[in-house]
């Protein structure tokens, strides 16, 4: 620790603390503009300057780290008339006409102008052309841009998209759009702090004075993340976050966008297919009135979880999304991981860029969210359990016993060369003090799930750390409240949109949070035909102290991490491995997460599966599947290789009612019907 005096008062830092991380710490407050606590400081707006005793001049406590017995005055006349002529500064030719600009009432600039008592402007200078650019979601204004630098830096530190750079030009100086990179999150916009960058869908729509807050969690993925959904009368404006702290992927702030037709609900039919994005009322309910709860991927991650607990010695896995960012080696067997839990790829993003973590990606397909940051590591369609065999017995490095046996008994060569995964690549993997294992969608209902469970148990219990990604918004939740089964429901469970939820979920990171309900739906609920059938429930929150795994009551609840107990392992060495069933020819992956700027999907292929097929771009196609015939435009990207596409089919709930293993081989062909 480290002893500094900030105004006088003696205050401990943590050695490496930047001054105003001290000072805030230290509840002392220091003027900013650009500074955001979860990026690096750019230092470009120099507001935050401090006097430190024997220093001539001012210091920017963003950039100076604390010293031992050093004095620092944060407050004073020279210092508030220097931050004031900074202001006035950032302000030259800044179009002062607030009333209609967006951000007007919780601009940062706006703030700081009241704050230190600017009502003139005593500098000018000549202001050079500057054109509004559209930046496909989003505008961008030149001349509002004060350079903060907050939009690059989240842009890149964050999203890890890198689509946001300074062009440096003196006064011309302005911020410069890749949208090849954009992933459309809304994330630069957000954190703005002044009127510079705005969503298209929000501009010119609402005041902020005018909006309701409603303070929720986001239902799109497994990430659960803190948000609030800002309302004027009754329709839902945007949906925003703490930017200091939090961030939302595109998905999590603009997915209100996307409506769903609401299928009628059978009351007399005995099983009911779920999506996932039930909360974890709505299945405990649905479970006291009998009903089975049916969904494939969940029902497979269920049983996955079983046989990894008696492996591993826990009931869930350990690891987190703080994990992730803070580990030295990761493994990942997740792709696309951008599209299907952003929260988990903005981690990655964090572990390569502050420390330089290994990471690994085992897939079919290419994730090309993760090439700058990866090493891509490729294997056959449906390999999985081969590969996991392989990574066991290259992690543990003295096995014992039973997983001795196992071991000797393996045919590497035969298992490498079958399922297309080099031992060199395997035996080149630099493990770390810190390594994790992220699971995903691809691994559940694999062939030989069960097996890749024990294997993920038995490296659990030799202190590997272990992180699932569940393959639905609440499938955690609905695993840990009822029986999940696999098969055909005979109804849907009744619809209602995320932000008209009222309940609980469980995150990635095993963690219960509430969801609050800012509009209104009038879609009968779950309650209204539990309290028809006689359970004492008026609303869905009432079940929530009834939940197998939590006793608060709703009203009472803050997030916490539910109970993870140890249980006795019972297996410890895999079975043998079994048979391998190629996959010839085109090759699908489903792809189920929404995309909240699409109404329809899309097959999305290569230039050499666009060949082989014998396809062009913007063909209308029809694909046979073994889960029913699937219309769909084909899109070439030339961002992806090899011959799997992407079938998007997050517009098609009886597919995505069916879905099990991610991957199927198809035979796309130009519907001739509705082809061009």
């Amino acid at each position: 620790m480290v002893n500094l005096t900030i105004d006088g008062r003696l205050v401990s830092a943590n050695e490496g603390d930047t001054i105003l991380q001290a000072a805030r710490k230290a509840g002392v407050y220091i003027p900013t503009l650009c500074f955001l606590s979860k990026v690096s400081a750019a230092g470009s707006c120099r507001l935050c300057v401090v006097e430190i005793e024997g220093l001539k001049g001012f210091a920017l406590s963003c950039q100076t780290p604390v010293k031992e017995g050093i004095a620092v005055t944060t407050d004073g006349e020279a210092l508030f008339e220097t931050r004031g002529n900074i202001v006035r500064m950032t302000c030259v030719n800044h179009p002062l006409a607030c009333g209609v600009c967006d951000k007007s009432g919780e601009c940062e600039l706006q703030n700081k102008a009241l704050e230190f008592g600017l009502s003139d402007q005593i500098f000018a200078a000549k202001e050079p052309r500057r054109l509004v650019e559209n930046w496909r979601i989003l505008t961008y204004d030149p001349s509002l841009c004060v350079l903060c630098e907050r939009c690059a830096r989240v842009c890149n530190e964050i999203v890890g998209s890198a689509a946001l750079s300074i062009v440096a030009g003196g006064y011309k100086s302005k911020i410069e759009f890749d949208g090849d990179r954009c992933s459309d999150c809304g994330e630069c916009a957000a954190v703005c702090p002044v009127g510079a960058i705005v969503t298209k869908d929000f501009k010119y729509r609402a005041n902020v004075w005018e909006l309701n807050k409603t303070p929720s969690s986001c239902l799109y993925c497994a990430g659960g993340c803190d948000n609030a959904i800002e309302t004027k009368r009754g329709e839902i404006m945007r949906v925003s976050c703490d930017v200091e702290n939090d961030s939302l992927c595109s998905l999590g702030r603009f997915g209100f966008r996307k409506t769903r037709a609401a299928a009628p609900f059978n009351e007399k039919a005995k099983s009911v297919w779920i999506s996932g994005r039930e909360t974890n009322e709505e299945i405990y309910l649905l479970n006291e009135l009998g009903y089975k709860a049916v969904n494939n991927q969940i029902a497979a991650f269920q049983a996955f979880l079983s046989a990894y607990a008696l492996a591993s010695g826990e009931r869930l896995w350990n690891g987190s999304v703080s994990d992730v960012k803070n580990a030295d080696t990761i493994l990942l067997f997740a792709p696309l991981i951008g599209e299907e839990a952003p929260i988990v790829k903005q981690a990655l993003a964090k572990a390569a860029l502050e420390h330089n973590a290994h990471i690994y990606s085992f897939a079919p397909i290419e994730d090309d969210s993760l090439r700058e940051i990866a090493i891509q590591i490729r294997y056959e369609t449906a390999a999985e359990e081969g590969v996991f065999a392989l990574l066991l017995k290259t992690l543990v490095k003295n096995p014992s016993g039973d997983l001795k046996r196992w071991a000797d008994d393996l045919d590497d060569g035969a298992v490498s060369a079958e399922r297309g995964v080099g031992e060199e690549e395997l035996s080149a993997i630099e493990v770390g003090e810190k390594t994790l294992i992220a699971l995903g969608g691809e691994i559940y209902a694999a062939d030989g799930a069960k097996n890749i469970a024990t294997i993920a148990g038995i490296l659990r219990s030799r202190g590997f750390d272990i992180l699932m990604v569940p393959p639905a918004p609440n499938a955690l939740g609905a695993a840990l409240t009822c029986d999940v089964y696999d098969g055909e429901g005979e109804t849907r469970f009744p619809y209602a949109p995320n932000e008209a939820k009222e309940g609980t979920i469980v995150t990635i990171d095993r963690v219960i949070k509430p969801l609050n309900a800012a509009i209104a739906f009038d879609d009968a609920p779950i309650a209204a035909i539990a309290k028809k059938r006689g359970l004492r429930i008026k609303r869905a929150i009432d079940a929530t102290a009834r939940l197998p795994f939590n006793d608060v009551a709703f009203d009472d609840l803050t997030p916490y991490e539910i109970n993870n107990p140890k249980t006795k392992i019972s297996v410890f060495a895999p079975e043998d491995i079994g048979r391998f069933n190629e996959y010839d020819g085109a090759i699908a992956r489903y792809c189920a997460a929404d995309k909240p700027f699409k109404s329809e999907g899309e097959l999305i292929g290569s230039e050499q599966f666009a060949s082989v097929n014998n396809l062009k771009n913007g063909d209308n196609v029809k694909i046979e599947t073994k889960l029913g015939s699937i219309s769909r435009k084909f899109i070439v990207s030339p961002k992806m290789k090899g011959a799997i596409a992407k079938l998007e089919v997050f517009d098609l709930p009886k597919i995505q009612a069916s879905l099990k293993y991610c991957y199927e081989t198809v035979n796309p062909r130009k519907d001739e019907l509705h082809g061009r």
